[in-house]
């Protein structure tokens, strides 16, 4: 099979010669090979393709460069091949790092981009911040666009990894890097990484207590972009508005909190891009949310029922709408109500992947106040009684039910029995 990847790779080469414009159909060969070879295949193929590039003619280097590219974003090896790609990185890195090739100079950074990127995902917060270091190290003088497009995304991702691991200060440093070299750009996707910069400046303003210095830096982000008609940039200073509502709750102005919800919902509510759209859930949740701290228990299901009319039942996001549902029913001594919007979440739950960890918090919430018994029925009988096995172990131990599962379900299961005492407490 990869003989004839090669061969096929080669035949299209010439073709795109001829057409100029080998993204679409490299796109497609890339879609075609997920959907025909294995993921243990997929990774062969990406190692030989690595391996073959140095030995290829240039034009036909960067088509090689794109399908790998293109191969290392794919779902499929998502759980397989995050050490063989940032081995692969750190090959291309030692491999070429020195060349003074403008095409592979920017082959470089990106590999060095993806594998600060990778060695965040596999929560090595250092190493990210070195490999982000080494980028601008490397390229940060460089007038290239190409190359500055990976210096800020670099600085971007040093920021997520200090915020990762709790280190808001340098995360703020980070941040202001960004804005202090590309600041001033018209480039698009340097504005991106300048917004995306401001918002992660916010999220460590607020996960280190100063809630004024969050609506700070989210009102930059307003001025800065709040006009602009880049789908980017739009969601950017939607999630910016988010984050302005959680510093002002925290801040004790909760009805200027819900005005913050509520211009997202105002400016992006029609919106059908999936990105605007989740945007759009997570503040009408985060509005809904509020109302039940305020006690306003009808509201927040008034709030529910707009959320699930602009998601649509198709919407994976309308989760969100049945979780505040379900809180503010239970606590008007609404069991049954509750219930039926839990079942609701438990049949969605496949649909989400990653599977947010909020959804496990607010159902261990739920198991300590409908019971082990009924939530173990709940989810015995859903579609989620596999992806939820750990908890629905857990409750059938409290119940006193033997469950022959492995070892490893049987560990994760006794820390959930744990959370639930804490949360009984």
């Amino acid at each position: 099979k990869r003989y004839y990847l090669t061969e096929r790779l080669y035949n299209i080469y010439y073709l795109l010669r001829r057409r100029r414009g080998p993204d679409p159909l490299v796109e497609a060969l890339v879609r075609f090979m997920e959907s025909y070879y294995s993921p243990r295949e997929l990774m062969d193929i990406s190692a030989r393709m690595v391996d073959e590039i140095a030995r290829l003619d240039p034009e036909t280097q960067a088509l090689h460069q794109t399908a790998l590219a293109q191969l290392m974003e794919l779902p499929a090896l998502a759980g397989y091949c995050t050490e063989l790609i940032l081995a692969k990185c750190e090959e291309v890195v030692l491999r070429f790092g020195e060349s003074e090739d403008p095409a592979v100079k920017e082959w470089v950074a990106t590999a060095l981009v993806k594998k600060g990127a990778y060695l965040r995902a596999l929560q090595r917060p250092d190493d990210a911040v070195a490999a982000c270091d080494e980028v601008v190290r490397r390229f940060g003088k460089s007038e290239t666009p190409v190359l500055q497009e990976n210096v800020a995304k670099a600085l971007v991702n040093k920021s997520h990894a200090f915020n990762a691991s709790q280190r808001p200060d340098d995360a703020v440093a980070a941040c202001d890097e960004v804005v202090r070299r590309f600041g001033k750009s018209e480039t698009p996707v340097l504005q991106e990484n300048v917004a995306k910069a401001l918002v992660n400046k916010s999220h460590a303003f607020n996960a280190s207590q100063r809630p004024d210095d969050a609506v700070a830096a989210c009102d930059e982000v307003v001025r800065r972009f709040g006009t602009s008609e880049a789908p980017a940039l739009q969601k950017t200073f939607a999630i910016a508005l988010i984050h302005k509502g959680l510093a002002l709750d925290a801040l004790q102005r909760p009805d200027d909190a819900v005005a913050a919800y509520n211009e997202v919902v105002r400016r992006f509510g029609t919106s059908r891009a999936p990105g605007l759209v989740e945007v759009v859930a997570v503040a009408l949740f985060s509005r809904g949310y509020l109302e039940i701290k305020r006690r306003q228990f009808k509201t927040a299901i008034q709030t529910v029922d707009q959320l699930l009319d602009r998601c649509g039942a198709e919407s994976p996001h309308r989760w969100l709408g049945h979780l505040i549902r379900a809180m503010a029913i239970l606590a008007e001594g609404d069991r049954s109500g509750c219930e039926q919007d839990v079942e609701a979440i438990l049949a969605i739950l496949p649909e989400l992947d990653p599977l947010p960890g909020a959804v496990v918090k607010f159902l261990l919430d739920f198991s300590v106040q409908l019971g082990p018994e009924r939530m173990r029925e709940l989810i015995a009988g859903s579609r989620s009684a596999t992806l939820l096995q750990p908890l629905l172990v857990a409750l059938e131990q409290e119940l006193g039910i033997e469950s022959q599962v492995a070892r490893e379900v049987e560990e994760v299961a006794r820390d959930v029995r744990k959370a639930l005492a804490r949360l009984r407490r």
